[in-house]
């Protein structure tokens, strides 16, 4: 039902009450449930960006309590759309990922991380010098030539 969710949405389907029934299954015990409701949310503030204002702040909070890395994964994802639909919710994200960055070691996380930070430092250039030591930490520690290359 979840994935099947994500391919026929409509914003004629529902708006808030969707997100909303979405947000309840972000506390399931299976880290693939969470996934899927995640997955889901993002299709629906790409096609509903409208509700993103109210809805973003519950993702945030979501990352931070969030273990498993791919659930992790998908809720990068949301944010990508988040910057690509509404770029003025820059601000708030920039405090929850980049205590992220300073805490996981998935290579994967830290390539989409990086990618994340790459869009924000266009809104605010300032961010770059705050970025360099962990750049440089993350740069040091790794043998993944991948996120070498993002880093670089």
């Amino acid at each position: 039902m979840l994935s099947c969710l994500g391919n026929v949405y409509e914003p004629i389907l529902g708006g808030q009450e969707l997100v909303d029934q979405l947000i309840n299954l972000f506390n399931h015990s299976k880290p693939l449930i969470r996934k899927k409701a995640f997955a889901a949310l993002r299709i629906i503030f790409e096609q509903n960006d409208g509700l993103i204002g109210d809805n973003v702040d519950k993702v945030i909070v979501k990352l931070k309590e969030e273990k498993d890395d791919k659930v992790i994964s998908v809720i990068l994802n949301i944010f990508f759309t988040v910057l690509k639909k509404r770029p003025q919710y820059y601000p708030m994200l920039i405090k929850p990922l980049y205590e992220l960055l300073e805490s996981n070691k998935n290579n994967w996380a830290l390539i989409k991380l990086v990618k994340l930070f790459d869009v924000m430092i266009t809104h605010e250039p300032r961010l770059r010098k705050k970025l360099n030591d962990p750049y440089l930490r993350i740069f040091s520690q790794t043998s993944a030539k991948s996120l070498e290359y993002e880093l670089i």
